[in-house]
Formats: C-alpha cells, sequence, structure tokens
C-alpha cells in the first residue's frame, strides 16, 4: 500500500501471504490473515535496484509470483537471470520514455527480436482490475480512508507496470541517478538541475572527482620531478 503525498493507494495481493518478509520488510503490512499489503511502488524501486544473482533470488522468495501465471506455465525461460534482467530494462525504458512512444517501442523491440517473450506477457499484464470499496468507519484497508479504489494484482510485473502507468497519467517525469554504481530511478519534481538521486549520491560523487583529480595531479607531479623515468 503507498500512502506517499500526491500518489495514489494501491493494494498488492500475493498469493502467499505466510511468507516471512525480510528481503525489504519496511514495505509490507499485515492486514489480516494472509492478507498483506505492500507499497509497490517501493517493490518497483528495489526491483529496479537489483544487481546480484542472490538479490534477485532474495527478491523473488519475498513477493512470490513475478508473471501471470498463464505465462509461467508457458515458459521456464521467463525466470531466467537475463529474462529478470530485461524486465529492469523494460520498466525504465517505459519511465524514461514518453507514454506517447510505448507502442513504438514495443514494436521495434518485436522487429528486433520476434522471440523475445517479453513483450506479450507486458500485453497481458497490462490488463488490471478496478474495484471500488466503500467501508463503514474504522474498516478502511487504509487508516482514516473509508472510500478506496483499489487496482487488483496477483504478480509482480502487473503490479510494477500499474505504478508506472498511474505515475504516467498524473504526468510524472524520471530521470536516473548519474552516479554509475547506483543508477536509480528518481521523480523529476522541480524545474532544478538534478543529476542524482539523493544528496548521498552527489556527496559521493563529488568526493570520487576530487581523490581522481588529487590522484592525477599528484601523478604529473611525480612524472615532473622524474623525467628521465619516461
Amino acid at each position: 500500500m503507498s500512502e506517499s503525498s500526491g500518489r495514489p493507494g494501491f493494494l498488492f495481493l500475493p498469493g502467499v501471504g505466510s511468507r516471512t518478509r525480510s528481503f525489504f520488510p519496511e514495505a509490507w503490512r499485515r492486514v489480516s490473515g494472509s492478507l498483506l499489503l505492500v507499497d509497490v511502488w517501493k517493490v518497483r524501486e528495489v526491483f529496479l535496484g537489483l544487481k546480484s544473482e542472490q538479490e534477485f533470488l532474495d527478491f523473488l522468495n519475498e513477493v512470490g509470483c513475478f508473471l501471470p501465471t498463464s505465462d509461467i506455465r508457458k515458459s521456464g525461460a521467463l525466470w531466467e537471470l537475463d529474462s529478470l534482467r530485461s524486465w529492469q530494462t523494460v520498466f525504465c525504458q517505459l519511465l524514461m520514455r514518453s507514454p506517447d512512444s510505448w507502442y513504438e517501442l514495443i514494436a521495434m523491440r518485436k522487429k528486433s527480436n520476434p522471440n523475445d517473450p517479453n513483450w506479450p506477457v507486458l500485453v497481458r499484464a497490462s490488463h488490471v482490475t478496478l474495484q471500488f470499496q466503500w467501508h463503514r468507519k474504522g474498516q478502511s484497508y487504509v487508516p482514516g480512508v473509508a472510500y478506496t479504489a483499489v487496482l487488483k494484482t496477483f504478480d509482480v510485473v502487473s503490479a510494477i507496470l500499474a505504478t508506472i502507468y498511474l505515475d504516467r497519467l498524473r504526468g510524472a517525469i524520471f530521470g536516473f541517478c548519474a552516479r554509475d554504481d547506483c543508477r536509480k530511478v528518481y521523480e523529476i519534481t522541480s524545474n532544478h538541475k538534478r543529476k542524482y538521486c539523493e544528496q548521498y549520491c552527489a556527496h559521493l560523487a563529488s568526493l570520487r572527482r576530487m581523490r581522481k583529480q588529487k590522484a592525477e595531479k599528484e601523478a604529473q607531479k611525480k612524472t615532473s620531478q622524474h623525467p628521465d623515468d619516461e
């Protein structure tokens, strides 16, 4: 469930509710029994930041069903590491490109790789159920909110796609952190030029530049002191 300011609430109902959530526990909230709510924007953020095979495995163990069940049965290749990383690319492209160019993007990718299994999944995962819920006071999933519109999804791909669609519907624009070992997606919320996702990355990048400049100056100094060594 997302409760961030200016962002729609969202329910993610995984098939397995009894699993221990330890990879990113701050995103989960148990409502009752096996029903869990999760901030799917956090799921998206975590997934886009995965790098190692173990991180992908931990993520999948946490969230449960990654693909629509019909597609899980069709091809085991969809679970390969390269396929999971290709979904990172797909999500990033949808976040960075204008929705006007999405069909062009899909057509281009299909032409370059007609056998890519992700694109049929992308089309099917674009269909989600919208359910309006009217609760009595104190019975809502969201504290203090009696009336909610719930987008129901049962797999990670559909849930992340829904966050992207909702973000683009509200006009959100995104950038990638300029720090090479971060590359985190961040929302651009002002006209202020910004290269990094947060102050920490900007500070770290600045330190690295200063250290590199210092090392280059020291190397030049040693070279000028010992010109015959060349």
